[in-house]
């Protein structure tokens, strides 16, 4: 068996603190540039109002065959 080396170990917790600040700034940089551009927005979300139409659309129709079908369900003559 050979001697036991002696590793130094603050490097490695050095260089993970550095790569953690490193991505930190980066996430704050990145949160002030978004912010910065979405003060620049005309619409919040979609840029395209038909968008929201298509989808206030679907939403409501996917409402109404909800209800149909929880109507002809309790209405069923096999759960009275």
């Amino acid at each position: 068996m050979g001697a036991l080396k002696e590793e130094d170990t603050s490097g490695g917790k050095k260089e993970k603190r550095i790569w953690a600040g490193i991505f930190g700034a980066g996430l704050i940089l990145g949160l002030i540039l978004r912010f910065y551009l979405a003060t620049f927005a005309q619409t919040p979300g979609h840029g395209d109002p038909a968008f929201y139409y298509t989808l206030a659309k679907n939403i409501a129709t996917a409402m109404r065959i909800r209800f149909i079908t929880f109507e002809i369900i309790t209405n069923c003559s096999l759960i009275r």
